[in-house]
């Protein structure tokens, strides 16, 4: 993940994402801070595909995005996700600066509440 070039770093997200070992997790989540966007993008799908407790903490991270359309991304993933701790992070969301997001989490939420 250290290649200088975003679109190799990007492909490399996509790989990891069919590993998911405790390792390749980490390795996720520190692209959740990459200087790209697009990496960054596909670290927020790759938790959305890999699912479990551990991906809805982790996009906890991304909720400080300053991409506004990655921190509304990163609302919608734990709809996919499901559970606890994928709705608590998308109650982190509600009180976002910008509408969009805040409305992404409340519309994410209210999905949560109609599968109940």
């Amino acid at each position: 993940m250290g290649d200088e070039d975003p679109l190799v770093r990007e492909e490399v997200v996509q790989a990891l994402a069919a590993i998911p070992e405790p390792t390749v997790l980490l390795a996720l989540q520190s692209a959740l801070r990459d200087p790209s966007a697009d990496v960054r993008e596909a670290a927020i799908n790759a938790f959305a595909d890999i699912g479990g407790n551990g991906s809805a903490s982790a996009l906890s991270i991304a909720l400080s995005d300053p991409a506004r359309s990655l921190r509304s991304d990163t609302v919608d993933a734990p709809g996919e996700i499901g559970g606890y701790r994928a709705r608590q992070t998308v109650r982190q969301a509600l009180g976002d600066g910008d509408t969009a997001v805040s409305e992404a989490a409340a519309e994410t939420l209210a999905e949560f509440e109609a599968e109940r």
